[in-house]
């Protein structure tokens, strides 16, 4: 369930939700302005926007299908046809597809960023193999100096 900050913030936030105000902050987002300055030039937050989207998670999670659920759907699939656009261009090597995955790590950061859940595992995985090859390391120096 979301936090309400105040009722008088819910009441202005839900004022605020109209289609004009979701058209603008859209194209903005379809332009790969950040979502902070796509919120403020259609006269929201940022805050204000990720409001209206916990809503909609939460109602649909509830089963519930209105305004708030579908700015989910809409949102998940914008974000989804900006990602594709950026790997089919880098894909197809086109010119600048260095500057398309630098867009992609920095916009997706938990996708496609160093610090992504594949890498982080990834790094997981090598420090429990070093420390394995410690571990043998030390076993077989304890042999070494028993024969001696």
């Amino acid at each position: 369930m979301p936090r309400y900050v105040s009722t008088e913030k819910a009441v202005r936030s839900f004022h605020k939700f109209t289609k004009p105000t979701i058209k603008k902050v859209f194209d903005r987002l379809r332009e790969y302005i950040p979502q902070s300055l796509a919120c403020e030039s259609a006269g929201i937050s940022q805050r204000t926007f990720e409001f209206w989207l916990e809503k909609g998670r939460a109602d649909r999670d509830s089963g519930l299908e209105n305004e708030h659920t579908q700015l989910v759907i809409d949102y998940t699939n914008l974000v989804c046809d900006n990602v594709r656009t950026q790997i089919a261009q880098i894909t197809y090597g086109e010119k600048g597809w260095q500057a398309r995955a630098w867009l992609l790590e920095r916009l997706y950061r938990i996708f496609f960023g160093l610090d992504g859940p594949e890498i982080a595992k990834l790094r997981e995985e090598i420090e429990e193999a070093k420390q394995l090859i410690a571990m043998r390391n030390a076993e077989t120096m304890k042999r070494t100096k028993k024969r001696k």
